[in-house]
């Protein structure tokens, strides 16, 4: 099921910075034959709606009927729990759409075992489809990996009713490298300087003629 976020229609007049400052966060949803619809969400359930790393949802307008939803854009302020402006793009069962998820590697790779070093190099890919195929992140199994090896998107394309777009086959989702030698500089030994003794006639220094 797909998560459900609870939004309001926004009050014509409502000023944005108004509403921020009431615990609200302002935003809108748009899509093919349909009029934008100005909302109004609290912030509240949206940090609870966004901790989910959802990508798709349902966004219920209160006395309406609800919208199936992917997450546009978020504009956040210089503090990262300040939100300036959401905005989402509906999306119809029968319809081919484009949506953005969150890709996730879980388990450990057999180089890791070995000492190699896990990189993941993408956190984030368009995928595209009908709705109801959309992922709400991307899932990668790493377990598989050793030294050397990585995955293109390429090599799992065919494993889903989704596609990928086409330019982002041939990127590396993630690989396993060996492990950086690091090299130490040996610390410099200087030599203590030696003080030169004087020696008289009898072979004794002054000191022990002394």
């Amino acid at each position: 099921m797909d998560y459900v976020l609870e939004a309001y229609r926004r009050v014509k007049g409502e000023k944005a910075s108004s509403l921020r400052n009431n615990g609200w966060v302002p935003g809108c949803v748009y899509g093919k034959s349909m009029e934008p619809v100005s909302l109004k969400i609290k912030k509240t359930d949206l940090q609870k709606c966004l901790k989910h790393h959802s990508a798709k949802f349902e966004l219920k307008v209160e006395g309406e009927k609800g919208f199936l939803v992917g997450l546009e854009e978020v504009q956040k302020g210089a503090l990262q729990d300040k939100y300036i402006h959401i905005s989402f793009h509906a999306m119809k069962d029968d319809e081919v759409t484009t949506l953005s998820v969150e890709v996730v590697f879980h388990g450990k790779a057999k180089g890791q075992f070995e000492g190699g070093i896990l990189k993941e190099n993408m956190h984030e890919i368009t995928v595209k489809g009908y709705p109801s195929d959309l992922p709400d992140k991307l899932m990668i199994d790493v377990a598989a990996l050793e030294i050397g090896d990585n995955i293109h998107v390429s090599d799992i394309a065919k494993k889903y009713k989704f596609e990928f777009l086409q330019e982002d086959h041939d990127k590396i989702l993630v690989s396993c490298g060996h492990p950086r030698v690091q090299k130490i500089d040996e610390p410099e030994i200087v030599a203590e300087p030696v003080e030169e003794v004087e020696v008289n006639e009898s072979g004794k220094t002054d000191s022990e003629a002394a």
